[in-house]
């Protein structure tokens, strides 16, 4: 029992020192960390549990067990995250300085290894080759800013000792790049004047860390902006400054003093002379400088946010491409109608159709439309207006569409052959609205922009024919233009979540074959069609994004991989109300497609004259 008092007094006197010295001076294949004590997710525990076998915590700066926001991200790829020292792929150590040494505190963080040997270490455990598939993130700079602040660097050479970091920093993430990697994240210092233990400092002390942490993160990112290095930039300075000034909207009582009090967060656990329960989720900090768990839930939830903000916009452009597609459709429809029309008589058509959506484009659709059909002998020509509006649930939001069509049309009808060609324009807005959820709070992220698609189809029938039923194979050759415009997010609760997304062009052509029904005796003819509808060529380029507040950093992601062709079965009726007035109603399934299997349902009259 003494023996065990004695090792807990040196490991409470290490833990101590090395803290006073902090503050004196701070769907991937895989998920890999280079950092320091913001990320490391334990690599002292071997070392505590030498030095007292009692200890109960898990060796991670924060409110132990945690967890830290590199374990929760990696969760978010089915990656159980573990220190490297220990088997797993967190290379993070507490007190690790950019490149050089010592670390900030005493031992065991004044011998951290170095951020660039992290890298170094990962680059030669694997041949000198980077997992092309994983994410990787390299957050640090925080304890040179420590270094600085400590007096380790002169005053005349400041500027010069973060232009050489921040160019060590870029070096590193170069060498990450030319082994292979392509997904490279690079979180912001946080605002260390702004954290217990920076406003600890006075007024003064206070504005002089602010003034470091912006300074550095200024540098850095001009200096991977001239690299040509695309990286993922994360803005923690400004989002911990907002999480601060609302700290109720994200569950927090207290902003201001650590949840640990004196204790280090390496030792603090629940209990006595640890926090108190609950407030590893009611407090911000931990200790002076580094998050409560809770705190790394809203780091690990915003860091999602901008990995997932790409998929979101790419979503844009396929609810805006299906309603297209549903356009096409209904025009479509009215092509066959003006097969049934009679000989030198001029149809005035008006249409609504309604429908929802399932898979992954859920929501629902709306349209009206209008147009006018002639027909001469074999040949029939006509044009419409439609007005659709679609309110589509998106993975992370949702869009609201509203469009306007205009639509020309021909079809030909030799014997047992029919021909037909179709084109349809459509200017529409697109009002965006996307959740970010931060630990218990999900702000809502606005955007609106606009677009324009061009959609053109050819078309063959043939008939075999008895004197009450017709039917046959159908064909169809499409082709679909979209350019959609870039537009810029905003929030009122705070501008760290807010995206900018480049415009987005998508070219696409389409072959379709099926088989249709059509009863022909009576007042009242059913029909049926099943048509298959396969895409050609490659996804749509990813999208190009970026945080509002770090315009010129632009990165983009794998697009998510879009389902290529789908099924559609149609029955419907056709009805003679009057000698001049006939109505015609359907319902239309998409099936087998992973995008959206939406049902439509539309009504039709048609007026001859």
């Amino acid at each position: 029992m003494e023996g065990k008092m004695t090792h807990k007094t040196v490991l409470s006197s290490l833990i101590t020192v090395l803290m006073a010295s902090q503050i004196q001076a701070a769907d991937f294949s895989n998920t890999y960390y280079f950092g320091d004590s913001l990320t490391d997710s334990g690599s002292f525990l071997p070392l505590l549990q030498m030095v007292d076998p009692t200890y109960t915590g898990a060796a991670k700066f924060t409110t132990n067990p945690g967890p830290v926001w590199s374990e929760l991200l990696a969760g978010q790829y089915g990656v159980t995250l573990s220190p490297a020292n220990q088997g797993g792929t967190n290379y993070a150590e507490g007190g690790a300085r950019i490149s050089g040494t010592p670390g900030i505190g005493a031992a065991p963080a004044s011998g951290a290894t170095p951020i660039t040997t992290q890298v170094q270490n990962y680059l030669s455990a694997n041949g000198g080759v980077a997992d092309p598939n994983a994410l990787y993130t390299l957050w640090g700079g925080a304890n040179d800013i420590f270094w600085i602040a400590g007096g380790g660097v002169l005053p005349a050479d400041i500027t010069s000792y973060i232009t050489t970091t921040t160019g060590e920093q870029v070096q590193a993430l170069a060498a990450l790049k030319a082994a292979g990697a392509r997904y490279l994240l690079v979180p912001t210092l946080p605002d260390i004047g702004a954290t217990p233990f920076g406003v600890s400092q006075g007024a003064a002390g206070a504005a002089s860390l602010t003034a470091l942490s912006e300074g550095y993160n200024s540098v850095l990112l001009a200096t991977l902006q001239a690299s040509g290095i695309e990286v993922i930039p994360v803005d923690m300075f400004t989002l911990l400054n907002e999480v601060s000034a609302q700290p109720g909207l994200y569950g927090f009582a207290n902003v201001t003093t650590p949840a640990c009090g004196a204790t280090a967060s390496l030792l603090c656990v629940e209990g006595t002379g640890g926090y108190a329960s609950g407030t590893d989720q009611t407090f911000l900090y931990a200790d002076g400088v580094h998050p409560t768990s809770g705190g790394h839930q809203i780091i690990s939830d915003y860091v999602q946010s901008i990995l997932t903000a790409p998929a979101f916009a790419e979503g844009i452009g396929r609810a805006v491409h299906y309603q297209q597609l549903a356009l096409m459709d209904a025009i479509d429809g009215r092509l066959a109608q003006s097969f049934l029309q009679a000989e030198d008589s001029t149809d005035l058509w008006v249409i609504g159709e309604g429908g929802t959506g399932n898979a992954e484009l859920e929501g629902s659709r709306a349209s009206v439309g209008a147009g006018i059909t002639q027909r001469n002998a074999d040949h029939s020509f006509g044009f419409g207006f439609h007005v659709s509006r679609d309110d589509v649930d998106l993975s992370g939001g949702s869009v609201e569409t509203q469009a306007r069509s205009f639509s020309l049309y021909s079809g030909w009808q030799r014997s047992q052959w029919q021909w037909q060609t179709s084109i349809v324009v459509t200017k529409g807005d697109y009002d965006t609205r996307r959740k970010v959820d931060l630990g218990p709070a999900t702000r809502t992220v606005k955007g609106s922009t606009e677009g324009t698609q061009i959609s053109m189809q050819l078309g063959v029938n043939y008939l075999f024919g008895s004197d009450s039923l017709s039917h046959g194979p159908i064909a169809r050759l499409g082709y679909q233009l979209q350019d959609l415009s870039g537009f810029t997010e905003e929030s009122s609760t705070g501008s760290a979540t807010a995206m900018k997304y480049d415009s987005q062009t998508r070219n696409q052509f389409t072959g379709s074959l099926g088989w249709q029904l059509q009863s022909t005796q009576g007042r009242w003819q059913p029909f049926a069609a099943a048509v298959w509808t396969q895409s050609f060529g490659n996804d749509p380029d990813p999208v190009s994004v970026a945080l509002t507040n770090m315009p010129n950093n632009r990165f983009s992601l794998p697009s998510v991989s879009e389902d290529d062709s789908y099924g559609q079965i149609t029955l419907g009726i056709n009805g003679q109300i009057s000698q001049q007035t006939s109505l015609s109603g359907r319902v239309v399934q998409m099936v087998a497609n992973n995008n959206s299997e939406d049902t439509r349902l539309s009504l039709a009259l048609n007026f001859s004259f």
